[in-house]
């Protein structure tokens, strides 16, 4: 817009000179001293004008300095920003790449104890993981369900320790377990 506007007013600066010119080439082809005056005087409007239109110049002009000097500013502060987001990016992308390479090795693993495991029980648990958010398997701690956090009874308990089978819990259907208390 500035730079419109200063190509707007040089035409109009050049055309003040054009007027100045013109007017003075005339001012040698009067004849009485009144014409003459008036015309000198009118030169001198125009002069003023054209020094008004310079000045308009020179204040577009620093202004378009100072826009440049922000924007440089401004392009110095993206790329810096850029430089963080693209480290930033590199960390995010090789911890994508240390949790696929996990992933894909947990998921050799769990072929390999499917294999050993009855079907029957793989089948539940498959069924208990769609319907429960993922969490088919979870611990009874200080008596109760991690799960739903209802209290399970005591001869509940005693059968998970026996690990003869699977327990359910009664409330909300997970599989159970407990964890092997440190001996002493």
């Amino acid at each position: 817009a500035l730079l419109l506007k200063r190509k707007d007013k040089e035409g109009q600066l050049t055309a003040k000179e054009e007027k100045i010119k013109e007017l003075q080439n005339k001012l040698y082809g009067l004849k009485t001293n009144k014409e003459y005056s008036t015309m000198l005087s009118e030169i001198s409007g125009v002069k003023m004008d054209k020094s008004l239109m310079e000045e308009e110049i020179l204040k577009i002009f620093e202004e378009q300095d100072s826009l440049q000097k922000d924007l440089e500013k401004h392009k110095a502060a993206l790329q810096e920003e850029e430089k963080k987001f693209n480290l930033e990016k590199d960390k995010v992308l090789a911890r994508v790449k240390e949790i696929e390479s996990y992933v894909k090795d947990l998921s050799s693993k769990r072929e390999v104890a499917e294999k050993e495991i009855d079907r029957k029980i793989i089948s539940q648990y498959a069924r208990i993981l769609k319907g429960k958010e993922s969490l088919a398997l979870v611990k009874v701690e200080n008596h109760s369900c991690q799960g739903c956090f209802m209290e399970v009874p005591p001869q509940v308990i005693n059968e998970i320790k026996m690990n003869d089978r699977l327990i359910f819990c009664e409330m909300c259907a997970r599989i159970l377990y407990i964890l092997d208390e440190p001996s002493e």
